[in-house]
């Protein structure tokens, strides 16, 4: 273990507390073919280390995490981030070093644990397949928005576009970090381009539903029995 004083980080805000790293030794590990899928991959991992107390927690418990390099041979190198605390931490009793699962991949490990090779085919089938269906309506209500501002002329170019951005997704995207950067990317665009129109248009909303309260108290609605029998419009 070591400390580091860098002046403070976004983890330390209040800049008086110093950075604690964990150094660890590269190792050779034996991989079995049972467990060969665990492997698969590696990157994001962490282990448990005892410091301050986590009001996320509740505890004196912290994850400590770092990035996981498995080299031909089975050679493990392990690249550890740090932690900011006044005194220095200490790994937990009985703890080791854990794959940080997320999304997805989290879900496909927990049906791995009780049928091996079940989560592996079957959360990706479902990822899969509502990953295609969300293209499909998103493709279609972009379609449909090029058409209403701007006519036919503009909807083969967006069709390329889209197919491209489609390409460089699936090609591109190489870890989960880079899939929630791209997610955050498209919400906040979402939210700069309709929260002027909710604040503009909204009286809109508002009108329409005090019209339909409106009406509905004062019984202007005619029920659908009166209608089928000629007694209402």
């Amino acid at each position: 273990r070591r400390a580091v004083d860098d002046g403070g980080t976004p983890d330390d805000p209040s800049d008086d507390r110093p950075l604690w790293g964990l150094v660890t030794a590269s190792r050779t590990i034996d991989i079995t073919r049972q467990n060969a899928y665990l492997w698969d991959h590696i990157d994001s991992v962490f282990t448990v280390v005892e410091a301050h107390e986590n009001p996320l927690a509740g505890t004196t418990r912290h994850q400590l995490r770092g990035l996981a390099t498995l080299h031909t041979g089975g050679l493990l190198e392990i690249e550890w981030g740090t932690i900011a605390a006044a005194d220095p931490p200490r790994p937990a009793e009985g703890t080791g070093l854990y794959r940080n699962y997320s999304g997805a991949v989290l879900t496909g490990h927990a049906f791995d644990r009780a049928f091996p090779g079940l989560g592996k085919w079957m959360v990706t089938l479902a990822a899969w397949l509502f990953a295609v269906s969300t293209m499909i309506s998103w493709s279609y209500y972009g379609e449909q928005g090029i058409i209403y501002m701007v006519g036919q002329r503009l909807v083969l170019p967006y069709k390329m576009v889209f197919l491209a951005a489609t390409i460089y997704a699936a090609a591109g995207i190489a870890n989960a970090h880079d899939m929630e950067v791209l997610m955050d990317l498209g919400t906040g665009a979402m939210l700069w381009a309709n929260i002027p129109i909710v604040v503009g248009l909204g009286f809109l909303s508002v009108g329409g539903l005090n019209s339909y309260v409106t009406r509905l108290n004062t019984g202007q609605f005619v029920k659908r029995s009166a209608v089928s029998n000629g007694d209402g419009i």
